[in-house]
C-alpha cells in the first residue's frame, strides 16, 4: 500500500502539486481513519476501496456492497460544503443506494472515465458525488 501513496505524491509532483501544507498523504485503515478526521477537513476525496478486504489492521472486515453508505457518508463528513468525492468500484454487481446518501448530488461518471478502447471490457462503476 506504501507504494501507492509514494506513486501519488510522486505524480503530485510531476504535475506542480508539491505544497505539503496543503496536499497530505494518509496510509491508514480508511474506516477507523475516518472517524478522527475533523468535519468539512478535505476539499476532495478520491475513494477506490477494494470490493472485499479483511486486512488485519481492521477492527471489521471490510464489503464495500453491504458497507459502501457508511463508507461514502463518512467521506461526506469530511468535505466541505461543496467538497467532492469521487468513489469508483470494481465489483461487477455493484447497486448504489443513493436515497441514503447525505449528497446534494450524485452523478454517474462511469462512461466518460472509461477510456475508448476499454468499453465493455473494463468492469467498474465511478460516481462523483458533491456534499
Amino acid at each position: 500500500m506504501k507504494n501507492f501513496l509514494q506513486w501519488a505524491e510522486e505524480n503530485m509532483r510531476l504535475n506542480g502539486f508539491t505544497n505539503a501544507k496543503r496536499y497530505k498523504y494518509f496510509h491508514a485503515d480508511v474506516l477507523q481513519f475516518f472517524d478522527e478526521v475533523k468535519e468539512n477537513y478535505f476539499d476532495l476525496i478520491i475513494l477506490d476501496p477494494p470490493t472485499f478486504s479483511n486486512s488485519k489492521r481492521m477492527n471489521d472486515f471490510l464489503d464495500i456492497q453491504r458497507d459502501h453508505v457508511m463508507l461514502i457518508n463518512k467521506c461526506l463528513t469530511c468535505v466541505a460544503p461543496g467538497g467532492v468525492v469521487f468513489f469508483s468500484t470494481n465489483y461487477t454487481k455493484f447497486i448504489l443506494d443513493a436515497n441514503a446518501l447525505h449528497a446534494l448530488s450524485i452523478r454517474d461518471i462511469t462512461k466518460q472515465t472509461t477510456p475508448f478502447d476499454f468499453e465493455g471490457k473494463l468492469k467498474r462503476f465511478c460516481y462523483k458525488i458533491i456534499k
